[in-house]
């Protein structure tokens, strides 16, 4: 589509600079249901880390990997949500052994949050995340509920010989 609600990718584009937050994010949204990968990436730079986690979601879920330098920056972007979100995107763009690593790293982070986003997001990949199955045996021990039992419903799927599931 060309555009969306009557308003171009650029239209919409305008938006990310709103002093309004929420106007800030329909814009993002909008350029993720507009596919507009060019406007994606120029989010992925935004000062907000909201608008930055919305654009590598938004990335992720376009399936064009046109041009991943942002997205690539944003897997070291200071806010622990964007990194995740960059790698979940690097997974649903097939690209796991770019994401996988990264989901796993803040799976020691100080914020069980954090953890468990990470966890949740190495569930919603499927068996691309085998390759973390070290790390995900390891997370069944967290101190955070949430975390172990996502942690642990991996490891018994990973555990079997059929890891399509």
């Amino acid at each position: 589509a060309d555009e969306f609600l009557n308003r171009t990718p650029s239209q919409w584009a305008g938006g990310l600079s709103s002093e309004n937050q929420l106007d800030r994010i329909a814009a993002v949204k909008a350029l993720g249901v507009l596919d507009a990968v060019p406007e994606l990436n120029e989010a992925l730079t935004h000062s907000d880390a909201v608008i930055r986690y919305w654009a590598a979601v938004e990335m992720g879920r376009s399936g064009k990997p046109e041009d991943m330098t942002a997205l690539d920056a944003a897997l070291k972007d200071d806010n622990p949500s964007v990194r995740v979100a960059a790698a979940a995107a690097f997974c649903h763009l097939g690209q796991p052994e770019v994401g996988v690593p990264v989901l796993v790293e803040p799976l020691n982070h100080p914020l069980h949050a954090v953890r468990l986003w990470c966890i949740s997001s190495l569930e919603a990949i499927g068996a691309q995340a085998a390759a973390a199955k070290a790390a995900i045996d390891k997370a069944t021990k967290d101190s955070e509920g949430y975390v172990v039992r996502i942690a642990s419903r991996l490891s018994e799927k990973f555990a079997s010989p059929d890891t399509d599931k």
